[in-house]
């Protein structure tokens, strides 16, 4: 999907979307569903809870989203994330009525939060995902977080992300609608411009192919489209796509312990956990792909950004810099631990 924010020169978001049962089962316990024009949502929901019950768990959700979600975001208000979770909510509700608390579904949302303004939220539940593609970037980036055994695990750092992959517990997920226990809903405002490519699915697809392969198909369907146009209007559309590297997510566990550790080094309020997303590139990211971990920036009194001419070390940081590697191994390696 390509979400464009509606302005004199942009488009209005373009989006589709796709399902297939597969070659395993004999129902298809996924559905999605499109809202509005412009477009307010898409969601995808995976259902689970045996035959039939899956199928009718993920409909009961998505029919919420499709029938509610013209009302509560509607085009031309602007709308709060906590609007979407509270839709989300009536989805669960609305769920739990349809299967009886005996089946329940995962459920990925992207949703306009202000037309005019082009403001957009992800929301989550379960294992089902929301990626991002920015305009310009080779790179895909998953924008939710699993709520699944394995992904504790890959959190706690037990497991790497490609061990999770093949885990036996791979498939139990720790949230889900429809189970009677209060839900946690994770919701998150999303900077989007236009030309940006977002992908929502379940593990029917990130199940089957990896991340890699997944940009392999968008750039063969990029590829696709422009030779449609070039056919169309005789002209000819060279499609040049540079892998980078990976992109840096760190892990919360890793984080948290950096953050407490942080807080005991400088003042607190100069430590900054929350920061607009940025495209630059930094190959710890395919580090993190084997050895979960977190990526910090030590600040400095400078304006200059490193790997620039004009950059002059401000030597003040090192003592910070070293301290905040010391107490994070006295934190995670106490002595006697590795004995």
């Amino acid at each position: 999907m390509d979400p464009r924010p509606e302005t004199p020169s942009a488009p209005r978001p373009q989006a589709a979307g796709a399902t297939h049962v597969g070659a395993v089962r004999d129902l298809n316990e996924d559905a999605w569903t499109l809202v509005g024009e412009p477009l307010v949502l898409a969601a995808v929901a995976d259902g689970m809870g045996g035959h039939e019950a899956g199928e009718v768990a993920s409909a009961a959700a998505i029919e919420t989203l499709r029938r509610r979600a013209p009302e509560v975001l509607a085009p031309g208000t602007a709308h709060t994330p906590q609007e979407l979770g509270h839709l989300i909510h009536e989805a669960d509700a609305a769920v739990v009525e349809a299967g009886l608390g005996r089946s329940g579904t995962t459920l990925t949302v992207l949703a306009c939060l202000d037309t005019e303004r082009g403001r957009w939220a992800v929301a989550n539940v379960g294992d089902s995902r929301v990626y991002l593609r920015p305009v310009g970037s080779p790179v895909l980036q998953q924008l939710t977080v699993d709520h699944s055994a394995v992904q504790m695990l890959v959190d706690a750092g037990e497991l790497t992300p490609a061990e999770a992959r093949v885990h036996p517990r791979r498939n139990v997920i720790t949230r889900a609608l429809g189970s009677r226990e209060a839900l946690t809903v994770d919701v998150a405002e999303v900077p989007l411009a236009s030309g940006d490519l977002v992908l929502l699915c379940s593990d029917g697809l990130t199940g089957e192919l990896l991340d890699e392969e997944i940009r392999a198909l968008i750039r063969t369907r990029m590829r696709e489209i422009c030779a449609g146009f070039a056919a169309a209007y005789g002209a000819e559309i060279s499609v040049e796509v540079r892998d980078g590297f990976s992109v840096l997510v760190n892990q919360e566990e890793q984080s948290r312990v950096v953050e407490e550790v942080a807080r005991t080094v400088v003042d607190p309020a100069k430590v900054i956990t929350r920061s607009t997303p940025k495209m630059g590139s930094e190959d710890f990211a395919d580090m993190m792909q084997a050895v979960p971990g977190a990526y910090f920036w030590v600040g400095h009194d400078g304006s200059v950004p490193v790997h620039n001419p004009g950059y002059v070390l401000d030597d003040k940081i090192l003592p910070i810099g070293a301290s905040m590697f010391a107490r994070i191994i006295e934190k995670r390696m106490p002595a006697g631990a590795h004995a």
